[in-house]
């Protein structure tokens, strides 16, 4: 995935065309360990404080693997 590839975090809006119920898909490299993916359901976008929040969520899963598998 381009994501991972990449290393930086995406919003994908109209994912619903990948016949799929998800509407907007905002996805967060995780470093080596993959993607945090969060969707939503409903036509929406994601605010500002909401990428930030999960920014952090996604920094701190990164740090919970690295000292798991260290």
């Amino acid at each position: 995935m381009d994501v991972f590839a990449a290393g930086e975090p995406r919003v994908i809006e109209g994912y619903a065309d990948h016949d799929d119920v998800m509407t907007g898909v905002f996805m967060l490299p995780l470093d080596e360990h993959g993607l945090l993916s969060v969707a939503s359901v409903e036509p929406r976008t994601f605010s500002a404080a909401e990428r930030d929040l999960l920014g952090i969520l996604a920094r701190s899963v990164v740090a919970a693997f690295d000292r798991v598998w260290a």
